[in-house]
C-alpha cells in the first residue's frame, strides 16, 4: 500500500513509486503475477492501477477491515508479467 500526503497529489509520486515496485517485481524477482486491491470509492488508487494497466479481476463485498473497524467492499486487479512486457516492452 501507499499514502501521500495531500499536499503531493496530482504530482504522480504514487503512479511513479508503483511502477518501480512492479518493474522490479517482474524483472528482479521474476514474479509470474502481481494482485492489488482497492476499496470502494479509492477513485485515486484505481487510476494508480489503471495507469499501469492492471486489469479488473473480481469483486469481494462485506470485507472486515479490523485496523479502521469498518466493513468495505475490495475491488481486486492482477498485472501478469506477460501483459507487463507485451505493454513495456521490457526484458
Amino acid at each position: 500500500s501507499y499514502w501521500i500526503g495531500k499536499p503531493y497529489w496530482e504530482n504522480g509520486y504514487a503512479t511513479e513509486a508503483a511502477a518501480e515496485v512492479v518493474k522490479h517485481a517482474f524483472k528482479d524477482l521474476n514474479v509470474s503475477t502481481i494482485w492489488c486491491g482497492r476499496y470502494d470509492g479509492n477513485e485515486r488508487s484505481k487510476h494508480v492501477q489503471d495507469k499501469l494497466c492492471f486489469m479488473r479481476h473480481h469483486t469481494c463485498n462485506d470485507v472486515e477491515v479490523p485496523q479502521l473497524n469498518d466493513v468495505r467492499v475490495d475491488h481486486l486487479s492482477i498485472l501478469t508479467r506477460a501483459e507487463w512486457l507485451n505493454k513495456y516492452q521490457e526484458v
